[in-house]
């Protein structure tokens, strides 16, 4: 008996955001330096006022490499000018106040030197700052003002590209350096306050150099709260899901069926007990766990096609599992479906993929009417 796997469109939506990545969504700033010109969108949940798109000064441009999981997009190239004139104008007077909070950034291409390189900061704000060189010595980031004892993060400011976070936890009165997403040692903390009028500067202090020409930052995130040591290790590492057949990639959304990426079953018999079963291959290129959802099948000739395996949930990176379709035609002609699954890929939440095979009449197919 031929039974077809029935699909909620709501359903779908809701079994994709169940399973969605762990990454957390800044309140207070976020940027990904993706847009066009000198505007960059604050992609925070709650932006200050008057934050809602900062704007890029002096020689500073968004069109470094993309440093953060997603590849596909820029960061914040430096001058190695004064960031008097060169920085990146938040329009965030500082308002964190005495309670808890976690600023967390990508960088590349910092280098030792006699000059300090300026990070973030606003003298308005009981001079808090972050930098490199001088007291911090070459390769490190330092965090200090607001009446923080300076907090060290040894090896995050060189060449090569490092993700960097401070959180300062008022309840436990520390402030926690991670690096790559591994915690150091946590740095007592006395009244700390980070209240200020502005401008809150990226990539900038004052009148120092923020980064020298060439130095990046990407993924740029301020939040008012202390993240959690397992939220800090999922900044930007997702699931990445690929769908093959026959090793050939199947691109989501395929709406062409090919028999050379196992989409097209081919001619099978309608009138004798016979059966055409392809294999599909769900592979994770991402850096975290792949959850996948209920494989689904729709289509008003949905009932012709079954899924006789379904793959294994979650697939770690660089992982693969595999799921099988039989297609068993109910009468002759071209039959259609399309296949879907939940996944927590930020860019594919739901994947889906055309289908089809043929019916056919066995007799009439071998010369006898």
């Amino acid at each position: 008996m031929k039974t077809a796997i029935r699909f909620s469109l709501a359903a779908a939506f809701a079994l994709a955001a169940s399973c969605a990545s762990a990454d957390s969504t800044p309140d207070v700033l976020h940027y990904k330096f993706n847009d066009v010109g000198t505007s960059v969108t604050n992609l925070a949940s709650s932006p200050p006022a008057g934050t809602a798109t900062a704007t890029i000064m002096g020689s500073l441009t968004q069109t470094g490499a993309d440093l953060n999981y997603a590849s596909n997009g820029y960061s914040l190239m430096g001058s190695g000018n004064s960031s008097s004139t060169d920085y990146l104008n938040t329009g965030w007077a500082p308002d964190l106040g005495t309670g808890s909070w976690t600023i967390a950034f990508f960088t590349s291409n910092f280098t030792a030197s006699a000059t300090l390189f300026y990070i973030f900061g606003d003298a308005n704000t009981n001079s808090f700052r972050c930098f490199t060189n001088g007291v911090a010595l070459p390769n490190n980031w330092i965090l200090r003002g607001a009446g923080l004892t300076d907090t060290f993060l040894y090896g995050g400011a060189t060449v090569a590209n490092h993700h960097a976070a401070f959180v300062y936890d008022s309840v436990a009165a520390t402030v926690t350096p991670y690096l790559d997403g591994v915690a150091g040692t946590p740095v007592a903390q006395g009244a700390v306050n980070v209240t200020g009028t502005g401008p809150f500067k990226v990539m900038g202090y004052a009148t120092n150099v923020g980064a020298p020409a060439g130095g990046l930052i990407d993924d740029f995130r301020v939040y008012r709260r202390a993240l959690s040591a397992a939220e800090i290790a999922a900044i930007d590492t997702f699931g990445a899901a690929s769908v093959s057949g026959n090793a050939v990639t199947i691109v989501d959304g395929d709406s062409t069926p090919d028999p050379s990426d196992a989409t097209d079953f081919g001619g099978v018999g309608t009138d004798v007990a016979e059966t055409a079963t392809h294999t599909f291959t769900i592979t994770n290129n991402g850096t975290a766990d792949l959850a996948i959802g209920a494989v689904t099948i729709t289509g008003s000739e949905a009932a012709d096609f079954t899924l006789t395996s379904a793959p294994t949930s979650p697939i770690p990176p660089a992982g693969s599992t595999t799921f099988d379709i039989t297609f068993d035609p109910s009468a002759d002609g071209l039959r259609s479906a399309t296949v879907s699954f939940g996944t927590n890929d930020a860019t594919n939440s739901t994947f889906d993929f055309a289908i089809q095979g043929t019916g056919l009449d066995v007799i009439f197919r071998n010369g006898f009417e």
